[in-house]
């Protein structure tokens, strides 16, 4: 075998290689871009791969589209979410999941009206997207329509009765009317629901507070203090408790 030879052999293993390579990434790629378990770069690593393949059209591109805007909504990237999502619309105009995913990050960019209006559409599409009335209610409930909101909240109660942040946030609402005896009740719920977390506390401090039972109003907040919430040594501090 000539020089030559050797040297061209030589290069056509390299490429079989880099290509045999290559193509290995991709296909791991491909299957990160519908992976529940992959990580959020994982995810927009693969879903990139799988638009730019070529190999993908209608609802599966925009399924590619949708999966790839949740993982920027989770990066915090909510210009580029939303682009997604309007893609995977475009793509699919009946696609309930994008609508709702699109309203998450326009909630998320504090695009009220938007968020209001892809969830109602989503809702509009498919009525079994249980938790996007709590997202709606959300956004109702931060434009000053407590009502709204609260009706949102009690339907999303009705749907998932065992989700806590859903008592959490009615609790809010109830306490923006001073509906202090009904908020008392959905923040006792959600501290049941979930015992550790430190909004159902703080919210119920609030109601105590409002209803004159400082001594409960003094435990809750302790209780928010111990289980890591700063904002509790304020209050507590404000009500002689700490020094």
């Amino acid at each position: 075998m000539t020089a030559t030879a050797r040297i061209i052999v030589g290069v056509a293993i390299t490429l079989a290689a880099i290509t045999g390579f290559a193509g290995s990434v991709s296909a791991q790629q491909s299957k990160w871009c519908d992976d529940p378990n992959a990580t959020v770069d994982q995810t927009i690593s693969g879903c990139t791969a799988d638009i730019q393949s070529g190999r993908f059209s209608g609802k599966d591109l925009a399924g590619k589209f949708n999966n790839r805007g949740i993982a920027y909504t989770q990066k915090g990237q909510y210009d580029r979410a939303i682009a997604d999502h309007s893609e995977a619309i475009r793509l699919n105009p009946n696609y309930a999941r994008a609508f709702g995913q699109r309203c998450v990050a326009r909630y998320d960019k504090d695009d009220n009206e938007g968020a209001i209006a892809d969830c109602s559409e989503a809702l509009r599409l498919d009525n079994t997207l249980n938790f996007l009335f709590n997202w709606r209610g959300s956004a109702y409930e931060l434009k000053g329509d407590f009502d709204r909101a609260i009706s949102d909240y009690t339907e999303a109660i009705k749907r998932i009765p065992n989700e806590p942040s859903v008592y959490g946030n009615r609790c809010m609402a109830l306490i923006k009317k001073k509906e202090y005896r009904g908020a008392l009740t959905d923040c006792d719920q959600a501290i049941r629901l979930a015992p550790k977390a430190i909004y159902g506390y703080y919210n119920r401090a609030k109601i105590y507070e409002a209803l004159g039972e400082r001594d409960r109003a003094i435990a809750d907040y302790r209780t928010v203090f111990t289980l890591g919430g700063k904002s509790a040594a304020e209050e507590l501090k404000r009500l002689g408790e700490l020094p």
